[in-house]
């Protein structure tokens, strides 16, 4: 992911989603930071990988500002999603990535309320409520298709 400093050193945790199979990998925030929307990743290479069935997080404390509106709100993290083998090299805002990201951000925060901020090209914020092992997201969406299917 485009590291210049021992990799090791740049990893806060990795896990892995037992719902999904998607890996976790929560970054120090100048890591994530240097992640670049086009030449950092190697979509061919996480396609071949079987460390994982889904996708790939990656994540930071939402520490960083991203240019937007200094008197916003900071979210409680950033994120990516990497999908290559679900066939979606990187997705803009991923509602099941924070149903795992927000148990674990919440646990480190010590809420059941966290609010995500995914920083793909189109990106956009989610708000998590985690209550009785379930996460409830609300954002806004853009719908990309419509249309009806006849069983």
């Amino acid at each position: 992911f485009g590291f210049d400093d021992s990799v090791a050193d740049n990893i806060i945790y990795l896990g892995i989603d037992e719902d999904y199979g998607d890996i976790l990998v929560h970054l120090t925030s100048k890591a994530f930071q240097k992640v670049r929307y086009d030449k950092d990743v190697d979509f061919n290479a996480l396609t071949q990988w079987d460390g994982y069935s889904r996708g790939v997080i990656i994540c930071c404390n939402g520490e960083i500002r991203d240019g937007s509106d200094e008197d916003e709100p900071m979210p409680d993290f950033f994120s990516r999603f990497f999908g290559p083998k679900a066939g979606i090299d990187e997705d803009p805002v991923t509602g099941s990535a924070h149903c795992t990201l927000a148990p674990y951000f919440g646990t480190i925060a010590g809420r059941d309320t966290v609010q995500g901020k995914q920083q793909s090209m189109r990106g956009g914020i989610v708000d998590c409520k985690i209550k009785d092992n379930r996460v409830g997201i609300i954002g806004t969406a853009v719908t990309t298709m419509s249309g009806s299917l006849f069983i």
